[in-house]
């Protein structure tokens, strides 16, 4: 299973995500895991939780094997990045768990009025 590959791996790239029709599978699987992700631009599925990724410096979005290649080296070149990166994605989790709950929440609340 993907989940313990993850959870055994240094970091991730997500497939479904280089080329078209693209898609993207789960992002946040091995963000779950601890650890970072790489995927490619094609991640309409997951458009969110990608922005998201990126931007608290969790995921980078890569755009052919060279990128790949550097980003993966750049990672694996510095452990103690990797280990920083692992209690970031676990904050990551930490802050995002709960979000079904407060959508039921909220649409409960509407319906009620």
């Amino acid at each position: 299973e993907l989940g313990e590959a993850y959870s055994i791996c240094d970091l991730a790239f997500v497939g479904r995500s280089l080329l078209p029709p693209g898609g993207g599978h789960n992002l946040i699987e091995p963000i779950a895991q601890g650890k970072p992700v790489l995927f490619g631009p094609f991640v309409e599925n997951n458009q969110h939780n990608a922005d998201e990724l990126v931007k608290s410096g969790l995921g980078i979005r890569v755009n052919n094997a060279e990128e790949i290649e550097k980003s993966v080296r750049n990672w694996l070149s510095d452990k103690g990045e990797l280990a920083k990166l692992e209690g970031k994605a676990k904050g990551f989790i930490l802050h995002h768990q709960g979000a079904s709950q407060r959508m039921v929440s909220l649409i409960e609340t509407q319906l009620k009025n």
